[in-house]
């Protein structure tokens, strides 16, 4: 008898209302475990409210229908405590603007060390800093000692994007979802992330889900590729063995 595999992700006619305007209609997609997908099409197509939904951020004011079942759990009935736990851990963003995410007043491996200490890591400060600068290596950060105390306004925009890559996944997460993750960056600086993000992923066996505006990109590392377009799914096919060639 074949074992039937759930997928890591399922997004069932997801749709989601704002003030009375409907901004998302009828989203089905999934995602399985160790899978990319990518999600592309034009700017204010829903792409980013899509994934802010996944992990219930979504605006407070808006109306959320249909559901998001990650890892065999419902979204929408869990309580805020439970989402808190997931985020930052089973799911994780990287998302576009790397300087708006980090605080400008503390320094890159304090910010990265307290997203280990608060999701309950039970390490020494001194196992967790280790830990840090073990990313740091991992993503080929150069001179990690000095980025680990420098402030964000003291790196580039590429050693900050490698920064909050380490801090989506210090924590082991199964699905890393980044956001228009390398539309900040130079093309040498895109083309080094990418890389460094595909062999992690094939590494360590995460899901991806990429959003991307940019359809060749999307076709070159991804398995399957959904495109969105005014709030809705028009279509979703393999990339037939292309994908993942960077």
């Amino acid at each position: 008898m074949a074992i039937v595999r759930k997928p890591l992700l399922s997004v069932e006619n997801l749709s989601l209302s704002l003030h009375g305007v409907e901004i998302l209609s009828s989203i089905n997609f999934h995602i399985d475990g160790g899978q990319i997908l990518a999600l592309t099409g034009p700017s204010g197509s829903g792409k980013s409210l899509t994934a802010l939904s996944i992990a219930m951020l979504h605006p407070p004011d808006a109306i959320l229908r249909g559901r998001i079942i990650f890892d065999g759990r419902e979204m929408q009935k869990l309580s805020e405590k439970e989402l808190c736990s997931l985020r930052g851990v089973d799911i994780s963003y990287v998302f576009q603007e790397p300087m708006a995410c980090f605080n400008p007043s503390i320094t890159i491996g304090r910010q990265v060390l307290e997203c280990m200490s608060i999701h309950g890591r039970c390490l020494s400060k001194r196992e967790m800093r280790s830990g840090v600068l073990y990313w740091f290596r991992e993503l080929q950060i150069p001179d990690h000692e000095r980025v680990y105390c420098s402030y964000p306004h003291e790196l580039s925009g590429g050693m900050l994007q490698r920064a909050m890559l380490a801090m989506a996944l210090i924590n082991g997460p199964k699905l890393l979802i980044a956001d228009e993750a390398t539309s900040a960056l130079d093309e040498k600086s895109c083309h080094v992330a990418i890389c460094q993000l595909l062999q992690l992923q094939r590494r360590l066996g995460f899901a991806v889900l990429f959003i991307t505006h940019d359809l060749p990109l999307a076709e070159n590392i991804a398995d399957r590729i959904a495109v969105i377009d005014r709030g809705k799914i028009v279509s979703i096919d393999g990339t037939n063995g292309h994908g993942r060639g960077i």
